[in-house]
């Protein structure tokens, strides 16, 4: 796990892409719900938050939303901030992730994941909801890949979060 293919783009998104992204948030929500509470039911059109890529397109600084593409195609999304938006002491969060199913266990959430630590090395934080192992066990992973744990432990009843250190240089492909 974490070969394989190569993300063959990691791009900003644009103002067109609002669309784009408000429906790739919509899968990731899908895929959370069953572990919090927060995500407990849909509106009319289906979302189970209409708004929720509406802060990514604000144009504000420190707001970054990616496209991860893979041989052309649309292969999931990326969300990261910085001060004000990350978590105090901490340089960069990791606010979403999600790569589309057909995608996974390809290596193009990790490949996706270097490629924006080798462009913010710094100190990042990252949420993962606990009851979803699988998540968590991605970043314990990917984490490891890239650079080195600080620190760890419970958000919340649902959340942990971890902390860690992407030296300049490090997030390269291994």
């Amino acid at each position: 796990r974490g070969r394989g293919r190569a993300v063959s783009a990691l791009r900003p998104a644009a103002p067109g892409d609002l669309e784009l992204y408000r429906n790739l948030l919509n899968i990731l929500h899908s895929e959370s719900a069953p572990f919090t509470r927060e995500l407990d039911g849909v509106d009319a059109r289906g979302y189970f938050d209409y708004s929720a890529a509406e802060p990514y397109f604000s144009g504000e600084e420190g707001v970054m939303p990616f496209i991860i593409e893979l041989d052309g195609r649309t292969a999931g999304l990326a969300a990261v901030t910085c001060a004000p938006y990350a978590k105090p002491g901490c340089d960069f969060c990791l606010q979403e992730l999600m790569v589309l199913p057909r995608f996974r266990g390809q290596g193009v959430a990790t490949q996706a994941c270097r490629l924006l630590a080798r462009a913010h090395p710094g100190r990042w934080c990252l949420i993962a909801l606990t009851s979803n192992v699988r998540a968590v066990k991605f970043c314990q992973d990917m984490i490891a890949s890239l650079g080195r744990l600080e620190c760890c432990g419970r958000l919340d009843d649902e959340s942990a979060y971890f902390e860690f250190r992407v030296a300049p240089g490090e997030g390269a492909p291994r």
